[in-house]
This record gives C-alpha cells, structure tokens and sequence, in this order.
C-alpha cells in the first residue's frame, strides 16, 4: 500500500512503475480529484524523472487552487 501526500510524489511514482513491472504493456491514465488532482498535476509536470512511455496522460478534476493565478 502507497500512501498518496500532496506534493510528494515519489510514492506514486513508485506505484506506477510496480504496475508496469508487473504489466509492461499497461498504457495508463492517471487521474485524480481534489488532493489527487494536485498530485497527478505536480507529477506529470515534473521534470527530475523519466516518466515511462506507457503513462500516456493525466486528469486533474476539481483542484483546490487557481491554475491561472
């Protein structure tokens, strides 16, 4: 079990690549809501890893901040 914190997302990123590992031919969508889409914008937009070619994009509903300000 991965414990998901906003803004940190090396838990999640960990969580993605056990799946992969186990399914390499997954193709995935991550998506979040609230929290969840804070986490899933921080970890798409990250550059310090390599995301895998599988993780093919990402939904953020509902965040709990302005994207534009």
């Amino acid at each position: 079990l991965f414990t998901l914190i906003a803004g940190h997302t090396g838990d999640f990123n960990e969580m993605l690549m056990h799946i992969l590992e186990k399914q390499p031919n997954t193709q995935i969508v991550c998506i979040g809501f609230s929290l969840g889409g804070n986490l899933i914008t921080k970890y798409m937009g990250e550059t310090d890893r390599t995301r895998s070619p599988n993780i093919i994009g990402g939904i953020s509903i509902c965040q709990g901040y302005c994207a534009i300000e």
